[in-house]
C-alpha cells in the first residue's frame, strides 16, 4: 500500500487483510491511536527500518532526501538489504500472500524491491485539502504540506509505472464501499467469485471521514499551487484509463509524475 499518510492507507490495508493478505502479527503492529482509533495496520519494524533508511540518506519522512535513479545501489544503504530480507522472513516467511503498509515505503520502495522483487500495489489517494486538514498541524511548521502531499503522490505513481497496481481514492469508499471491496477482491484474484468483497467493504466507517472537501473547492483554492490542484484530477483520469486499457494512460502517467517539477 503506497500513498501519503491520511489518504486511506490504513483502511485499504485492513480491507486487503480481510481479503486474505497477511499483514503479520497484530501484536507487533503499531497500536491504535487518537489519529487512527481503528489501527494503523503497520508493522513497527517496517516503520523503524524505513525511518533509518531515510536518515541514512540525509532526510526524514516529512523531509524526503534526494533519491536519484539508482540510489538503492549506494553503499550507504547496503547494510539495509540484509535487514530487509530478515524482516520479511521473520514477519511473513511462509505466507502465500503477504503485504505491508507504511507511507514511508513510497519513498524507500526501490530498496525493498531490490531485495524482495516486484510487488503488486494499491495506491491510495485523497483530496489534498482533506489530507492537510486531517494531519491537524502535526507536521513541523516549516513543512510545505501541499508540496509534501504532491511529492508522495507523484512518487507513488513514478515508482509503480508499468507495474500491476490498483488505485483507491478515499472518496470512493464514501460513494460505494461495496464497489471498492469488489474491485480489491478482483485485483487480488481476478477469478474470485465468492462474497469476500463484502468483508472488505465492511472496513469502511463513515465516521472515519472527519475532514471533507470536494473537487469544486479544490479547483477554486487559488492559494494552492496549480500542480497540487491539477494532480488529483489527472490521477483519477489515469486510474480510469488504466482500468479501461486506454492508449492515453501512458501520457497521463507522464503528465502526473512531472507535476512535482513545479516546485524544483
Amino acid at each position: 500500500m503506497l500513498g501519503v499518510g491520511r489518504s486511506g492507507t490504513s483502511l485499504a490495508a485492513r480491507a486487503l487483510n480481510r481479503l486474505g493478505v497477511d499483514l503479520g502479527d497484530e501484536d507487533t503492529m503499531l497500536p491504535p491511536g487518537e489519529a487512527n482509533p481503528k489501527g494503523f495496520w503497520e508493522q513497527r519494524d517496517v516503520v523503524a527500518l524505513n525511518d533509518q533508511i531515510l536518515a541514512a540518506l540525509g532526510g526524514e519522512w516529512w523531509r524526503p532526501p534526494p533519491r536519484p535513479p539508482g540510489w538503492e545501489r549506494w553503499d550507504v544503504v547496503a547494510p539495509f538489504r540484509e535487514r530487509i530480507a530478515e524482516l520479511v522472513e521473520r514477519h511473513f516467511g511462509g505466507s502465500p500472500r503477504w503485504g505491508f503498509k507504511d507511507p514511508r515505503t513510497t519513498l524507500t520502495l526501490p530498496l525493498w524491491r531490490s531485495v524482495v522483487g516486484e510487488f503488486d500495489y494499491v495506491i491510495c489517494l485523497r483530496n489534498p485539502l482533506e489530507v492537510i486538514a486531517s494531519a491537524g498541524g502535526a507536521l513541523p511548521g516549516t513543512v510545505d504540506e501541499p508540496r509534501l502531499w504532491l511529492q508522495y503522490s507523484c512518487e507513488a505513481l513514478r515508482v509503480t509505472a508499468g507495474c500491476r497496481r490498483e488505485f483507491v481514492f478515499y472518496e470512493e469508499w464514501l460513494g460505494d464501499a461495496e464497489a471498492v471491496g469488489r474491485r480489491l477482491a478482483r485485483f487480488l484474484d481476478p477469478g474470485r467469485r465468492d462474497d469476500a468483497w463484502s468483508s472488505a467493504a465492511e472496513t469502511w466507517d463513515p465516521l472515519l471521514r472527519r475532514q471533507q472537501s470536494d473537487d469544486v473547492e479544490l479547483a477554486q483554492r487559488a492559494d494552492l499551487p496549480i500542480e497540487v490542484r491539477v494532480f488529483h484530477f489527472v490521477a483519477r483520469t489515469l486510474a480510469d484509463a488504466e482500468r479501461l486499457g486506454a492508449p492515453r494512460a501512458s501520457a497521463l502517467q507522464a503528465l502526473a509524475v512531472d507535476l512535482d517539477g513545479g516546485f524544483a
